[in-house]
């Protein structure tokens, strides 16, 4: 029942609007016809569908109301400006046919005759003179001379005299160290790392020779620390000898 009253309404707003605007009142007319309970029963639309299309179609009467109605005021205001034009071209016909022609009359140009202008002489622009340019003094370049790795000097404790040694080495260059002490006597020589005793090739027991010469030689490691310096300790004969190197980049 309340469908047929929805029904009945918009189709007296589609009439109502028939008389400003036909697109209004079609649409009006659409709405009416989608809430007719007879129309619904044979199509057989959602009811979602069927308010959207409502709702769409009852907007859009008022959206295009205004636009439609103006067009009769838009076609009055062409044909009065259209009339307007066409009375005043009227009027202005016999105008144009009472001007009579102007004849024209041939004007004299005086002739100008130009004024010699005075020309300047060029100035001439004093030529700054040249500054003596100092001679670059010649410095003295002082070279770097890489020295050689130091080598201790004698040191002598008990029966062990320490001959030479490498007191400062690099990583992973070889360091040596040579003693004298007994001839024909076993040596033992250990160097000792912040890291704990080395094992590098060259070390351990060696025998001197008939003068009591030996000597031993080794390779440092490549990461070496560089904030202890090591010691090495030679023994043998019932003596023994230490002394510190320093190990550098």
């Amino acid at each position: 029942m309340i469908l047929w009253f929805i029904s009945v309404f918009f189709l007296l707003c589609a009439i109502t609007l028939s008389f400003a605007s036909l697109l209004s009142a079609a649409m009006m007319l659409a709405c009416a016809v989608l809430l007719n309970p007879i129309f619904i029963k044979k199509i057989e639309l959602k009811k979602g569908l069927t308010a959207l299309l409502v709702i769409g179609l009852f907007i859009g009467a008022f959206a295009v109301f205004p636009t439609d109605q103006n067009e009769p005021e838009a076609k009055q205001a062409l044909q009065e400006s259209t009339s307007l034009e066409t009375e005043s071209e009227k009027d202005t016909e016999p105008d144009i046919q009472q001007t009579p022609k102007r004849v024209a009359t041939p004007t004299l140009i005086p002739t100008i005759t130009p004024v010699p202008t005075p020309t300047r002489m060029p100035t001439s622009t004093p030529t700054p003179t040249s500054s003596p340019t100092p001679r670059p003094t010649a410095t003295t370049l002082l070279l770097a001379v890489p020295s050689p790795t130091p080598l201790s000097k004698q040191i002598k404790a008990s029966g062990i005299e320490i001959v030479e040694y490498t007191d400062v080495i690099g990583r992973g260059e070889y360091a040596s160290i040579e003693i004298k002490g007994e001839p024909n006597t076993t040596y033992h020589c250990i160097v000792d790392y912040k890291s704990g005793p080395s094992k590098a090739k060259g070390l351990g027991d060696q025998d001197s020779d008939g003068e009591g010469y030996v000597e031993w030689e080794w390779k440092v490691g490549t990461n070496t620390s560089l904030d202890y310096r090591p010691t090495i300790t030679v023994s043998g004969g019932g003596d023994s000898v230490s002394v510190r190197f320093k190990v550098v980049e």
